[in-house]
């Protein structure tokens, strides 16, 4: 091996990774678009904020940015959840848990718990709860169905 063959190689896996990140860059802000629109459908059909909501297991979540997610119990019962910033790693969690009080979920007492990333190295992540509103997901459902029925149309 010549002295200049390792420069080259790390220059090369350099410049492979740059490549990737710049390739992922349109997926990363096509994701947030999405979460940010998403947001708006949640906050239009959520009701006034809430002391608690009671303690349940989740059938399903969706982040929705940086400090907000969607929580489900069931096909359409909903509640929208804003956490307190910094909260990283929210929007790219793979799996969350929320903690509860009493049998109850309530703003500033409880948090909302992920790993932010996968493997031996990933984090433990906890965002403390501000806000839980109820949504009427029926209503977030059909508004998404219009938003994509709309899309085909164009």
């Amino acid at each position: 091996m010549t002295a200049n063959a390792r420069p080259r190689r790390c220059t090369t896996t350099a410049f492979a990774a740059l490549l990737a990140a710049l390739a992922a860059m349109p997926a990363v802000a096509d994701r947030l678009a999405r979460q940010e629109a998403a947001l708006a459908r949640f906050q239009q059909f959520a009701g006034e904020p809430v002391k608690r909501m009671p303690s349940f297991t989740l059938t399903d979540w969706r982040p929705l940015g940086k400090t907000h997610l969607a929580v489900f119990r069931g096909p359409v019962t909903a509640w929208l959840i804003t956490v307190r910033e910094p909260c990283i790693g929210l929007d790219w969690a793979r799996a969350i848990a929320i903690t509860s009080t009493g049998g109850t979920v309530s703003p500033r007492f409880d948090r909302v718990v992920f790993r932010d990333g996968i493997g031996p190295g990933a984090r433990r992540e906890d965002c403390r709860i501000e806000e839980i509103r109820p949504v009427d997901y029926r209503k977030v459902r059909d508004a998404e169905r219009a938003a994509r029925a709309a899309e085909r149309d164009d």
